[in-house]
């Protein structure tokens, strides 16, 4: 057991969720096989990210991972002053019918805390989420994930409201484009180390089961 897994002994290991996913994977074979791929992927990402943790999976329909990540996470102003939290909670979902048709930008990846996210190319709650522009057919989970953590810390991001492609929130459009000294939250990669003490920020927080 590494050190990672027993700071939260309430979620269980990634590969017991790989297991009891694996059991229920469901649909046809070439789309089990996908299925299957995919979530081994996922576990090896967060294998190699100390500061991702995987917290559910899903096999039995559509591809649903469940994942936490510690990282710089743009909360609606207080007044002027942007708020930044320790770490975001991703809900992804990946349709049979994305391995050979594009998934709009919105479709796969959900945010479930925080409520408040603000960027962009985000909405907040109830219905988090983050546009991730352009997707192509055939992507991975891998590559969403990825595309989803340069987004939510604003290593890419759009700030032209007319652009038919990733605004969600017209009023954070406006606020960085007034407020670049954000963009980004941070430069560090999902493989790289990144303390929310030099950012600021309090300890990280437990991930919520």
């Amino acid at each position: 057991m590494t050190p990672k897994e027993t700071t939260t002994p309430s979620v269980p290991l990634a590969s017991e969720l790989l297991q009891r996913a694996l059991a229920t994977n469901s649909g046809r074979r070439e789309w089990r096989e996908f299925k299957a791929e995919q979530a081994r992927e996922l576990l090896e990402l967060c294998a190699k990210s100390p500061r991702m943790t995987l917290l559910g999976l899903d096999l039995s329909g559509d591809f649903a991972a469940l994942y936490g990540i510690a990282m710089p996470v743009p909360c609606r102003p207080i007044g002027d002053q942007l708020r930044i939290v320790s770490r975001a909670i991703f809900n992804l979902r990946y349709a049979e019918e994305w391995r050979w048709q594009p998934p709009a930008g919105f479709e796969p990846l959900g945010v479930l805390e925080p409520f408040d996210l603000f960027g962009p190319n985000m909405v907040a709650a109830p219905h988090g989420g983050v546009c991730l522009g352009h997707i192509p057919a055939g992507i991975t989970v891998r590559e969403i994930v990825l595309l989803g953590y340069f987004a939510v810390t604003l290593q890419t991001y759009q700030l032209n409201e007319v652009d038919p492609q990733g605004i969600l929130n017209p009023a954070a459009c406006e606020y960085f484009r007034l407020h670049q000294e954000w963009l980004p939250l941070t430069r560090a990669g999902l493989f790289d180390e990144w303390n929310p003490a030099d950012a600021g920020l309090s300890a990280i927080p437990a991930p919520a089961v």
